[in-house]
């Protein structure tokens, strides 16, 4: 493969990732009752960090190629906390039925 159709090939998956995410943003956000533009927010508040946990755990498990920097730059966060923001997601979902039925 020459690099022209590796750079159209990586285009092509940039913009798939970036239609996924924009429409898991859309589903999260309208399900917690938050506009999207709250992911470009430092806000700590609960059902925010929630919203933006949810988006990365849903970006990962529908974009198993994506990688956690790219998650991150999308969600405004570094790519430690997109590991923690996983983990934390996969706990509420085996152990809080209450979150389950809410907001998965």
């Amino acid at each position: 493969m020459d690099m022209t159709e590796k750079a159209i090939e990586n285009h092509q998956t940039d913009a798939y990732h970036n239609r996924v995410l924009n429409l898991i943003t859309q589903v999260v956000c309208n399900n917690f009752n938050l506009p999207t533009t709250i992911l470009s927010s430092k806000s700590r508040k609960r059902n925010v960090v929630l919203a933006k946990q949810t988006i990365t755990y849903f970006a990962k498990k529908l974009l198993p190629s994506i990688n956690l920097t790219d998650i991150g730059a999308y969600t405004n966060c570094h790519h430690a906390t997109v590991i923690y923001s996983i983990k934390t997601i996969k706990g509420l979902i085996e152990t809080n039925n209450e979150f389950v039925t809410n907001h998965i």
